[in-house]
């Protein structure tokens, strides 16, 4: 029998332990494939609820490279309706990730989704170029839950100039920098929401939007009939109103609060004339 350890050592080592223990948060990361502007791995935090009422992912969750393609062509955004949005172009639902974005996602979502385990996500952060010394940074994280995938958006396009924020963003893909600026826009099998708090929460309270898809539904082929009908795509800002509502009342509406805007000097009479020009062109 070899000589013992020293008494302190063995102290440290078990005092070590139980500090850990305390905490109830450790975080493992495993890559998948890292890459200077874009990246997928597997990432345990032991100790946090991912959401309330849960604590465990059904993982692993095995889905082929193909139906990982499908299900990312069918993800879908939408800019958050309010009154700034109208300092936007009138845009219509978009996808959410370019065609080399789902080229890359679907691979390496494919292996790690093989490889992850029960308490743990599936990360993922991408860089898109945006106006020169700007870069639009997404992050967030996947994960199932019963018959359901979930797609969470941390951050989606946030806008970045310094490097440090990039790097925090980097490191820590499920941590919200406070800015929503898009929502999903869900089609067939799929169902959106707005989730906070907990570690997915800022301190300001700011949601974060969350896309449950019915894998089993969605990746089912349809049947003849339906298939011959186009997916419908709901858009959660639109109001049941007959086509007479639709134009007038909503239209005047629109150029109310385009000349509050103008009058409390937030835009200027350029920016509301042809805000104004587009409005009326709708109509």
């Amino acid at each position: 029998m070899g000589p013992r350890p020293p008494f302190l050592i063995v102290s440290a080592v078990t005092l070590i332990l139980a500090c850990q223990s305390c905490t109830g948060l450790s975080r493992i990361e495993s890559p998948v494939q890292e890459e200077p502007d874009r990246f997928v791995r597997v990432e345990a935090r032991h100790g946090d609820s991912p959401h309330e009422g849960f604590t465990r992912f059904d993982h692993p969750f095995p889905l082929s490279v193909q139906d990982w393609n499908r299900i990312l062509q069918n993800v879908w955004m939408q800019r958050e309706p309010g009154l700034m949005a109208l300092l936007a172009s009138q845009e219509s639902s978009i996808p959410a990730f370019s065609a080399d974005e789902i080229a890359f996602l679907s691979k390496w979502l494919n292996r790690a989704f093989k490889h992850a385990h029960a308490d743990e996500w599936v990360v993922f952060g991408l860089i898109r170029a945006g106006s020169p010394g700007v870069t639009e940074i997404t992050t967030g994280g996947w994960f199932v839950e019963g018959d359901r995938l979930y797609l969470r958006f941390t951050n989606y396009r946030y806008a970045v100039s310094m490097a440090s924020i990039k790097d925090q963003l980097w490191d820590d893909p499920l941590h919200s920098m406070g800015v929503r600026v898009y929502i999903f826009a869900p089609g067939d099998n799929q169902s959106a929401a707005l989730i906070g708090g907990g570690q997915l929460g800022d301190l300001r309270g700011t949601s974060i939007p969350q896309l449950a898809i019915d894998y089993g539904g969605f990746l089912t082929p349809p049947s003849p009939a339906k298939a011959a009908k186009p997916a419908q795509r709901s858009d959660p800002t639109q109001q049941a109103v007959s086509p007479e509502q639709g134009s007038g009342s909503d239209a005047a509406q629109k150029l109310r609060e385009l000349k509050q805007l103008r009058d409390d000097g937030i835009i200027t009479e350029e920016e509301y004339r042809t805000k104004k020009k587009q409005v009326l062109d709708r109509y």
